[in-house]
C-alpha cells in the first residue's frame, strides 16, 4: 500500500493579513471597473465626436448653396436655386452669372438641352396679379406660375424679396417644371 502524503496546510493568516487581502482584493475590483469605465467613457466619447462629425457633413451637404459666396455678394436679394432636381436634370455650376443686379444660370437637361434660369430682386412697380399660367400653385416660399406656350415650358415663382423666371428651349412638361419650382431655395 502506497502512503500518501498529507497536503501542505496553508500557512496562518493574521487578521491583519486577511484584512489586507480584502482590501487588496477590492481595490482591484475597483481598478478593474474605473479602467472598464474609462474604456466606456472613451468609446462614447468617441461615438459622440463620430455623430457629430457625420451630423455636421450631413447638414453642411444639404445646405450648401451651389451658388458662389462672390455671386451672392454682389446682391441684395436672395439668390434662388434647385436644391433637388428631377432624374437627368443637372445645374450647370459653370453657367452661374451675375450682370446688371440679375443672377443667370443653366439647367441642363436631355441631350443639350436647357433651362434658362434667372433671378432678380422683385420689382416694386410691377402688379404680379396681372399673372397667370396654365398652372398656378403655392411653394414654400411664395407663388408659382407654369405656362406652356407653344413647344416650351416657362415657369415664374413670385417669393417676398424675389422673382425667378425659368424658361426652356424645348417643353418638359408641367410635372417636371413643378418639381423645380417647388424645390426651389434661398442662398440666405
Amino acid at each position: 500500500m502506497d502512503v500518501v502524503p498529507p497536503k501542505p496546510r496553508p500557512p496562518v493568516r493574521s487578521g491583519w493579513h486577511l484584512i489586507f487581502d480584502n482590501v487588496n482584493k477590492f481595490i482591484k475590483a475597483i481598478a478593474n471597473k474605473i479602467h472598464l469605465k474609462q474604456h466606456r467613457f472613451v468609446l462614447a466619447l468617441i461615438i459622440m465626436v463620430a455623430i457629430a462629425i457625420a451630423g455636421s457633413w450631413i447638414y453642411h451637404n444639404s445646405h450648401t448653396s451651389p451658388i458662389p459666396k462672390n455671386i451672392q455678394q454682389q446682391v441684395n436679394f436672395p439668390v434662388y436655386y434647385p436644391s433637388q432636381l428631377p432624374a437627368g436634370f443637372s445645374l450647370n455650376k459653370k453657367s452661374i452669372s451675375v450682370s446688371r443686379n440679375v443672377v443667370v444660370y443653366e439647367i441642363r437637361y436631355g441631350d443639350k438641352e436647357i433651362i434658362s434660369v434667372s433671378v432678380q430682386a422683385k420689382p416694386q412697380d410691377f402688379n404680379f396679379d396681372s399673372l397667370s399660367g396654365n398652372q398656378e400653385f403655392t411653394t414654400p416660399y411664395g407663388k408659382a406660375y407654369i405656362v406652356t406656350p407653344g413647344t416650351r415650358t416657362t415657369g415664374s415663382l413670385v417669393a417676398s424679396n424675389a422673382w425667378v423666371i425659368l424658361n426652356t428651349t424645348q417643353g418638359i412638361g408641367t410635372d417636371q417644371m413643378k418639381s423645380i419650382l417647388d424645390n426651389l431655395q434661398p442662398t440666405r
